[in-house]
């Protein structure tokens, strides 16, 4: 028997292994870096059209990346509120370096109003939104008392979440 002391009683693991079997699972979570390794994206077909749409914004956000290092800031930031324009064809040309990036190849064909996404994200400028970030940051602190706890289950991998139409997508690379 594995026996251990603590608070000065004795724990047995099998005992507690036994009682909590149903629970148990294993994930295997993908780094960042092997996320920017994969030549494509791997997931499961978009179940829901606002999938695709919360995919769209992650591929901004990694092509805001792009533009944060080309140019020292992020789309539409440090500009007047008007003249933002100027930023929508440079994260467009980021948004192809990211895809030239390893090959990446988007697994569903892009909206014909796909560039209304780039202007909406250029405009937003890098906010902040305070009720989007009270509810990301509720959900932060649910898992961490999860892994505090040991107990439920934890997001596996990429959430996003699109305050404007209050959905939410997990995407596993």
């Amino acid at each position: 028997m594995i026996l251990t002391t603590l608070n000065n009683q004795e724990v047995n693991y099998i005992d507690i292994i036994c009682k909590n079997w149903p629970q148990i699972s294993l994930f295997h979570y993908s780094s960042i870096k092997d996320e920017e390794k994969s030549n494509d994206f791997c997931f499961n077909e978009f179940d829901e059209d606002f999938q695709k749409t919360n995919f769209i914004w992650y591929m901004l956000i990694k092509s805001a990346d792009i533009f944060s290092e080309k140019y020292n800031r992020y789309p539409g930031q440090n500009l007047d509120h008007d003249n933002f324009h100027s930023d929508i064809s440079l994260l467009i040309d980021c948004y192809k370096k990211y895809l030239s990036i390893n090959n990446k190849v988007v697994p569903f064909e892009l909206p014909e109003n796909f560039e209304d996404y780039v202007f909406e994200f250029c405009r937003f400028s890098n906010s902040n939104v305070a009720p989007a970030n009270s509810i990301i940051s509720s959900i932060a602190s649910q898992e961490i008392i999860k892994l505090i706890t040991y107990q439920f289950k934890t997001i596996n991998n990429t959430l996003i979440f699109d305050g404007v139409n209050s959905t939410l997508s997990i995407f596993k690379f």
